[in-house]
């Protein structure tokens, strides 16, 4: 069965959706006794518009659909404990009622998996349809108008452990919300899809995180960003192929950027047959951590992460013979600070979360210029971008704006940066663009993704995430080996 939560931040605005959710919300009108405060009813009729909208994208309006988990403990809408602003108290009121009355009926108890609390799983009843203006329309259809929900918040700051705290008075907040409500205004012009699915705006409606304040972290994320690479190169934009454009190494190179060094041609190859997988995450664990010494424990902690969580190892390490003991892991720390000697002084120090907000500030100008100088558009994955096979010129001239105007800001040398494009649909004439492009810019050819039944959207948006209760909701894991893309 499917792991298929509700979606707290999509919103549509369909016609279908949008009269349907009228007739529910005057139908619990007439079932009250006391009528809601003139204030409460907008909101409460937009609650039910909501609940719609969050169960039409995880399969409840079909068949023997796999039950949407929702949970009604009413301290996650509420107060000082309330999970997010998208968490209202009129949508667990528009909840309760649709359950009450028996349009919501539980398929699923609530239970426990791996020590976590599932919530209970539901499907809509039969009798709603009676609140259906006519005929459905087609689903493409309604997935286009499922944008993002008015309360979900553009921007936060966070806390070490997730909490969100206050926004500041800022330039970088005003010209974050600026940027992205342009970037939702933008979103909605474009259709998106995989091998013909309609994949709704909401899932690519972009939030930017910062860690305690406006100077450590702040990259962008979004719902679509769990998805592999593999499966991000199947989409469309306006049924134009995408290629994906990434950064080779991209906080090695801004640590040699700013000691005024040309950087290793692969920072990540030590030789000594040590995983180019091993030493990149062993570069994470050495930017992010914060206590000086030696990080050798750190390093077994992090390194055998995936063996602790059940999964496969990066590259098969231990088909290559390699055991992670505490003797591997110093001969991997001391091989790694001898390799990038000149930025070693960045290590232990705690400098990711700032190497982080560098990388944002440029994704922040690649925006801004598609923005700008284009009606086209760009998919930011932190330090990759998703674009139109046409728009790969376009992509590299805004990276270059991105590096020329940072480095400027920074009093730094301006980095000519190395870049990896990739594809799996390649378009007539593409070859020929990347090659017009430079030397920089290496690419390759992944074969199509043949895994089967691309078409059941509920199934892969609520596959393979790691927020457990809250789809999307961002709750980022705290990792100290940080996020650090190619």
């Amino acid at each position: 069965m499917v792991t298929n939560y509700f979606q707290y931040r999509c919103y549509g605005d369909h016609p279908w959706l949008v009269s349907t959710g009228d007739s529910l919300y005057r139908e619990y009108l007439r079932s009250r006794r006391r009528q809601p405060i003139k204030g409460a009813q907008k909101q409460l009729r937009r609650a039910f518009i909501t609940a719609l909208s969050g169960l039409y994208l995880g399969g409840a309006f079909k068949h023997n659909s796999d039950p949407v988990l929702i949970t009604l403990n009413k301290n996650r809408y509420n107060g000082k404990t309330q999970i997010s602003p998208v968490f209202r108290p009129e949508l667990l009121a528009a909840f309760n009622w649709l359950i009450k009355s028996g349009y919501l009926v539980q398929a699923t108890s609530e239970h426990q998996i791996d020590g976590k609390w599932v919530p209970r799983g539901y499907r809509l009843d039969s009798k709603w349809t009676v609140h259906a203006p006519g005929d459905p329309p087609t689903e493409n259809d309604v997935l286009s108008s499922l944008h993002r929900n008015e309360f979900a918040p553009l921007l936060e700051v966070r806390t070490g452990d997730g909490r969100r705290l206050r926004l500041k008075s800022s330039p970088e907040k005003t010209q974050t919300f600026d940027r992205l409500e342009a970037y939702e205004r933008r979103l909605k012009r474009h259709v998106i899809k995989v091998r013909g699915q309609v994949l709704p705006p909401f899932l690519f409606s972009l939030t930017r995180i910062y860690k305690q304040d406006y100077t450590k972290g702040g990259r962008y994320y979004s719902a679509f960003q769990t998805r592999s690479s593999q499966f991000r190169l199947q989409l469309d934009i306006n049924e134009a192929p995408v290629a994906e454009v990434d950064y080779k190494a991209l906080h090695p190179n801004i640590l040699y950027q700013l000691v005024g060094l040309e950087a290793p041609e692969d920072p990540y190859n030590v030789g000594d047959g040590f995983p180019r997988s091993a030493v990149k995450k062993a570069f994470q664990v050495l930017i992010n951590r914060s206590k000086g010494g030696s990080a050798t424990e750190s390093l077994m902690f992090w390194l055998n992460e995936n063996r602790r969580k059940g999964k496969p190892d990066p590259d098969d390490w231990e088909g290559l013979g390699i055991k992670v003991t505490r003797d591997w892991c110093q001969l991997l720390e001391n091989r790694l600070r001898e390799h990038l000697k000149p930025i070693e002084h960045f290590f232990c120090q705690g400098v990711g979360l700032q190497l982080q907000h560098f990388d944002s500030e440029l994704v922040s100008r690649v925006i801004d210029y598609f923005m700008v100088k284009t009606d086209s558009i760009t998919i930011p994955i932190h330090d990759s971008f998703l674009v139109k096979q046409s728009d790969l010129p376009v992509l590299i001239e805004a990276i270059k704006y991105a590096e020329v105007t940072l480095a400027r800001e920074m009093k730094k040398a301006i980095r000519v940066p190395t870049l990896k494009v990739e594809v799996s649909k390649p378009q007539q004439g593409y070859a020929s663009t990347v090659k017009a492009l430079g030397e920089h810019l290496k690419q390759s050819i992944k074969e199509e993704d043949q895994k089967p039944d691309l078409s059941g959207l509920e199934a892969w948006i609520n596959s393979n995430q790691k927020n457990d209760l809250y789809l999307f909701d961002f709750q980022i894991e705290q990792d100290t080996a940080g996020e650090e893309e190619d």
